[in-house]
């Protein structure tokens, strides 16, 4: 890095910078090599009653932008995730846990979400 651009990135207020770590901190980033085993072991699962495989557990995940078309996800936790712009189409949502989650602009068209947990965060609340 030259100097020019660190002193640039120095000069950043530090409240803003610490704001900017923390918002990053608060989400697992999930690589979508890392995301498709768990779609497939959370598909066993929900196939075998729980018997094989393994319940996704995305609680805190970025998964912005991601295409999760037709997937089976019932019973998905999805707690405090960031779904922005995530692609639902025709998913299978069954009972899935979004609660505190952000799906701003994110596509449910025809997706199933059957006693789906969709409890919003409450803005200036201190619960």
């Amino acid at each position: 890095m030259d100097k020019e651009n660190k002193n640039k990135q120095n000069d950043q207020p530090k409240e803003e910078q610490q704001n900017t770590d923390k918002t990053q901190a608060e989400y697992r980033e999930i690589p979508k090599e890392e995301l498709n085993p768990i779609l497939e072991k959370h598909k066993k699962w929900v196939e075998t009653d729980g018997k094989e495989g393994e319940r996704a557990d995305l609680r805190k995940a970025n998964l912005s932008d991601a295409n999760l078309k037709n997937a089976e996800l019932s019973k998905a936790n999805f707690e405090k995730a960031e779904l922005s712009n995530v692609n639902f189409k025709h998913a299978s949502l069954r009972e899935t846990n979004f609660r505190k989650a952000n799906c701003g602009e994110s596509n449910f068209k025809n997706a199933r979400l059957n006693d789906a947990n969709l409890q919003r965060r409450q803005k200036n609340s201190n619960h």
